[in-house]
């Protein structure tokens, strides 16, 4: 996972992998730190051809532009936990969550 998150909010995330961990030990999560230069970050393992499992962004404009280059990948995975954890929270039936969830 790449993030922006550094410091004290950087250890936070770590404690959140951490209690992850403890819940699904066979799950090995990695945290890398990019800070204010996550875009470029993303962009030079995009174009290396090693991007992130996931990634924390807090730029849409960002986030779109990887869209259009299809440089993102559908979370039809994780359809039934978002699902359960999250219905109330998300408009299905927005283009966005269509496009990369599907009907749900």
């Amino acid at each position: 996972m790449i993030g922006i998150w550094t410091a004290t909010e950087q250890k936070s995330i770590q404690a959140v992998i951490a209690g992850f961990h403890k819940k699904f030990p066979g799950v090995t999560v990695s945290y890398t730190s990019a800070g204010n230069d996550t875009p470029t970050v993303l962009k030079t393992r995009l174009s290396g051809g090693k991007p992130p499992d996931v990634a924390a962004v807090g730029q849409p404009a960002l986030v779109r532009e990887f869209a259009e280059k299809g440089q993102l990948k559908p979370l039809t995975f994780a359809q039934g936990i978002i699902r359960r954890k999250f219905i109330g929270a998300v408009d299905w039936t927005s283009p966005e969550v269509i496009r990369y969830l599907g009907n749900l």
